[in-house]
């Protein structure tokens, strides 16, 4: 079954048109579309290709601190940016004394290395005085004795986070910092010493870790915003058209596409304008910013539609970003 397209009468889409409504005029349905915008850190990811390096100063305490949250800021942007994918590369660079890490040279050469748009680096940590919480028996626990008792440690840190997005226009490196508290948990048998529990804690601080990179990704993750877009299509003219309709309904851009290509031969102009409207919409869906405004351009040349400038507005918008 053909899904229902609610739609209007879109004589309204030619200003000073005189068209009467009738079966043969196009029609027009709005679609809601929660639309990807840029990061609250103002930097939009989206289509870039993204490293994450961590420095190493030799202490393995924060050798093994920076790489789980490499590792945690690493899989957010893949859930974010590329459906799960494990696509984004870590980097372990060592840290000499004299290094300027935060300067743009440095960035760019990891960038030459490793090939990507955009680096994100993460400097050596500064850990503050490790303190233990009072040993808690598991309860129910079938553990053995070693294990029976948790210990949750605690130790501040200070870390910094330097960024290069080599398609910014800005070409400036922005630097970040944040203070936290990491918690690992130790177990352990209810009798260790409390500077034991301190050295053993770094055995325990991945999972912690992890999940510390994965916050410190939430600023640079996309914002959504619910857009409305029209979609033009005649209803009894070539089924051509209600089927790309129906494409677009489910967000086939690609389908859709395939379809409107078919009807930008056609003798009439206002049809073929609406055509070539669509077209640009769609490959503005795909992110494919040049081809839409071309395609926008022919459809204004040939017969100009309303929904036209807010269209263009908006493709303007992403390739000014």
């Amino acid at each position: 079954m053909k899904k229902v397209l609610f739609g209007i009468l879109a004589c309204f889409l030619f200003p000073g048109s005189l068209m009467v409504f009738s079966s043969c005029a196009p029609q027009a349905f709005t679609m809601n579309i929660e639309m990807r915008h840029p990061s609250k850190s103002g930097l939009d990811l989206n289509n870039k290709s993204i490293a994450v390096a961590y420095l190493d100063s030799g202490n393995s305490q924060d050798s093994i601190f920076n790489h789980s949250v490499a590792e945690g800021f690493s899989r957010q942007l893949e859930s974010d940016y590329f459906g799960g994918r494990k696509v984004v590369d870590i980097y372990k660079m060592p840290k000499l004394t004299a290094g300027n890490y935060s300067s743009k040279d440095t960035l760019i050469n990891l960038l030459m290395v490793s090939g990507d748009d955009v680096v994100f680096l993460f400097d050596s940590p500064v850990f503050g005085e490790a303190s233990v919480a009072s040993p808690v028996r598991i309860q129910g626990s079938a553990a053995s004795p070693d294990s029976a008792y948790i210990s949750e440690c605690s130790v501040p840190f200070v870390t910094r986070l330097y960024v290069y997005d080599s398609m910014n226009k800005a070409d400036t490196v922005l630097s970040y910092s944040g203070s936290n508290v990491l918690r690992p948990a130790v177990y352990n048998n209810g009798k260790v010493s409390d500077d034991t529990l301190k050295s053993l804690m770094w055995k325990f601080v991945s999972s912690p870790a992890e999940e510390v990179g994965g916050k410190a990704a939430n600023v640079f993750l996309s914002t959504w915003k619910s857009e409305k877009y029209s979609i033009i299509y005649y209803d009894n003219f070539d089924e051509t058209w209600t089927n790309a309709a129906e494409y677009a309904y489910d967000y086939r851009w690609k389908d859709a596409i395939s379809q409107w290509l078919k009807l930008v031969g056609l003798n009439n102009v206002q049809q073929r304008s609406c055509a070539e409207y669509n077209l640009s919409l769609g490959c503005y869906m795909l992110g494919h910013y040049n081809l839409a405004l071309k395609w926008l351009d022919r459809s204004d040349n040939d017969f100009p539609i309303s929904v036209s400038s807010e269209l263009r507005s908006r493709i303007s918008d992403r390739m000014k970003r």
